[in-house]
């Protein structure tokens, strides 16, 4: 099930762009005296902005229902794991209202993970790139999407990001409380540590982003992929991960190993760091 919940994220997210994208659609509101407001569409439009939204909200709350009918039949159990504790979500053992508002959070809570992870994602990439000019089309859509934050120092953009990992986490668990699966804190310093951590596992999460890019660009050194513009968004990321270390003598005749060691060492630490996770959560 957690490929599943996986691809039902990712249509959630792909909704989530279409939303966005439609605002900037010229034909919604084609102003006066342009080219697009002369054209006369050959059938009404009957999509609007929130199309999306009302598509994404069904999204969750089918899940929702699916998830309490196929879970109590086949008594499986659902997991939300964002890094420092795994919460166990299973429909109540017979068919309620409450059963259903029980898995409707696990639907809200998966999404809203997804979505903030990504978001830092994206915020990263605008990060590493951030010297880089307008030449990638994948890099102008990606600044365009982030607005103001992409025009920020680097570090303000990650350290807006894990706000923003921070506030919905904060509200993940108020999610969680409502329904039963998390006790309430015990002080403030309880939920800001958990929280902090929450911040520390989602930076985590970025060793996946890491792998790709690196591991394109280490490919990239024995076969030609041609130069497809996500490609060449992909190969520049990956460069300007490795500028810090360009210095280093990891270069066996033209093949660079540079990009190994480096998905390696931050496998190895996000292991260390998973590890020990744990223990400071006991203090």
């Amino acid at each position: 099930m957690g490929f599943i919940d996986w691809v039902l994220n990712i249509i959630g997210l792909l909704l989530w762009l279409s939303f966005w994208a439609s605002r900037f659609d010229p034909l919604s509101k084609p102003a006066a005296g342009t080219l697009a407001g002369t054209l006369k569409p050959a059938e009404p439009r009957k999509t609007t902005h929130a199309n999306a939204l009302i598509w994404l909200t069904l999204l969750l709350v089918a899940r929702a229902v699916f998830y309490d009918l196929i879970g109590r039949s086949l008594e499986i159990p659902f997991q939300l794991d964002p890094g420092t504790v795994t919460m166990i979500f299973r429909p109540l053992a017979t068919p309620s209202f409450n059963s259903f508002l029980h898995m409707l959070s696990y639907s809200i809570a998966s999404f809203i993970l997804t979505f903030t992870w990504a978001h830092l994602w994206l915020v990263f990439l605008a990060a590493i790139n951030h010297r880089e000019g307008d030449h990638l089309i994948y890099l102008r859509l990606l600044r365009f999407y982030l607005g103001r934050l992409a025009r920020l120092h680097p570090a303000i953009q990650l350290f807006l990001g894990l706000i923003l990992v921070g506030l919905a986490w904060a509200l993940i668990r108020l999610l969680m409380i409502w329904q039963g699966t998390l006790p309430p804190s015990k002080s403030t310093l309880n939920v800001l540590a958990q929280i902090g951590l929450i911040m520390v596992s989602s930076l985590i999460s970025l060793r996946y982003l890491i792998a790709i890019l690196l591991g394109l660009h280490f490919l990239s050194q024995f076969a030609y992929f041609g130069q497809p513009p996500w490609l060449l968004f992909a190969i520049t990321s990956a460069k300007n991960l490795l500028a810090p270390f360009a210095n280093l003598p990891l270069r066996i005749g033209q093949v660079d190993f540079m990009p190994i060691l480096i998905i390696a060492a931050t496998f190895g630490i996000a292991q260390l760091i998973r590890h020990y996770m744990p223990i400071l959560l006991t203090f």
